[in-house]
């Protein structure tokens, strides 16, 4: 690669709970993660402050009801620091090369009509990123005995799948959410929230 020792950059990650816990944890898991952003968004930037990225990650099977639940509950959880949503990247796992046939009119459907009902829905000012992953190894046709080699083409869709994910970190890297103090009043960084709101949002859709 033409300037490998110069390609990419260090990240830090922080996971969190998904929304619609199994459990029925959420009231425990919303004022944690909350905590957390409003901390992030309020350091200085020359001391790691600010947000880059939010990946919000579903399954490629993951119904449009489940995606919307979801992001409704995102919705209520970053208010009233709506700017967050220019640092989102929607992400689709388990998008084998494999069983794309199987997906690629729900994808196309994601893409389309419901990038567009999220744009509106949020009052975003562009749509949100799309991009869908493959999480599994790729195994040749021919050692399978289904055909010829394809090795090449399996790799190739790979390497296309982490070039789209960097493509969108580099694009937010030089332009992290950050708080400046005369932004929004006090009361709005209190980690708490009404559970009630969330709890309405979820069930919503």
């Amino acid at each position: 690669m033409h300037n490998k020792a110069d390609f990419g950059y260090p990240v830090r990650i922080i996971d969190t709970p998904g929304f619609g816990d199994s459990q029925l944890r959420d009231s425990e898991f919303f004022p944690m993660i909350r905590e957390q952003l409003i901390d992030l968004i309020q350091q200085p930037l020359d001391q790691g402050g600010g947000i880059h990225c939010i990946f919000l990650v579903y399954k490629m099977t993951s119904s449009i009801d489940a995606i919307f639940t979801s992001l409704n509950i995102f919705h209520e959880l970053i208010q009233p620091f709506t700017g967050v949503w220019e640092n989102v990247v929607l992400v689709f796992t388990h998008a084998e090369p494999s069983t794309l046939h199987y997906h690629q009119q729900y994808k196309m459907k994601l893409k389309t009509k419901v990038s567009l009902q999220i744009k509106e829905k949020y009052q975003l000012t562009k749509a949100l990123p799309m991009v869908f992953l493959s999480t599994q190894t790729y195994t040749c046709s021919y050692l399978k005995g289904l055909g010829e080699c394809d090795c090449e083409r399996g790799h190739r869709y790979h390497a296309d799948c982490r070039r789209r994910l960097y493509e969108q970190v580099k694009i937010r890297s030089t332009r992290p959410f950050h708080l400046d103090d005369c932004e929004y009043p006090p009361s709005s960084l209190s980690p708490t929230m009404e559970m009630s709101t969330i709890q309405e949002s979820s069930l919503m859709e």
